[in-house]
């Protein structure tokens, strides 16, 4: 269900941000929030090194998403070192986000657990 979550928050800021592009209104900022939300998920809260790709991909593809729908939304030609620069650059802030959150609320959920 959390997954579903993740993915409609990510298509419901890219729709935002299309929506506002000639308003030079910028809701880039709100793709941290699928970031945040995914971070709950108990899966990445894990310190095991199987589950380390979780918010790698997640990561990954939220930045993916951002930067291909703001090539898309550019009216010029969007250079392709640019984008692949973008996708990289989004990709790994995302993914650290995530892993310090999870780190957050896994240390949140222990400090109750101690009380």
């Amino acid at each position: 269900m959390s997954l579903f979550i993740i993915v409609f928050e990510v298509a419901l800021v890219t729709v935002l941000n299309y929506a506002t592009i000639d308003t030079h209104v910028s809701l880039d900022v709100l793709y941290c929030l699928p970031i945040i939300q995914a971070a709950q998920m108990p899966m990445l809260q894990s310190n095991r090194q199987s589950e380390l790709l979780i918010p790698l991909l997640i990561g990954f593809l939220v930045g993916a998403i951002w930067s291909l729908s703001e090539a898309l939304l550019t009216p010029s030609d969007f250079p392709l070192g640019a984008l692949a620069l973008n996708v990289f650059s989004r990709g790994v802030t995302f993914t650290l986000l995530g892993k310090v959150v999870a780190r957050l609320w896994k240390e949140r959920e222990q400090d109750h657990q101690d009380r």
